[in-house]
């Protein structure tokens, strides 16, 4: 928003973010070979999903995946 002194710009604290909600595997698989954010019994992973079942970055299979997300993109630095 740009003030009326000196015409920078000042943060947009009230901004609309994108929501990232958890999906739960029963409802709806991700797309073939993304990279995700999964939450299993173990914990959160970041995962790729391989059609069957997730895997992490050394090809492990993670057992007990219950929910998956997008990853964020990375800040605007």
């Amino acid at each position: 928003m740009k003030t009326k002194l000196d015409n920078t710009t000042e943060p947009q604290h009230n901004a609309k973010l994108p929501v990232m909600c958890w999906v739960a595997v029963s409802e709806n698989k991700p797309e073939v070979g993304q990279w995700l954010l999964v939450y299993a019994s173990s914990g959160r992973h970041i995962a790729w999903y391989n059609g069957f079942q997730f895997e992490d970055r050394a090809d492990y299979n993670i057992e007990g995946v219950t929910h998956w997300m997008q990853i964020p993109e990375p800040p605007c630095i």
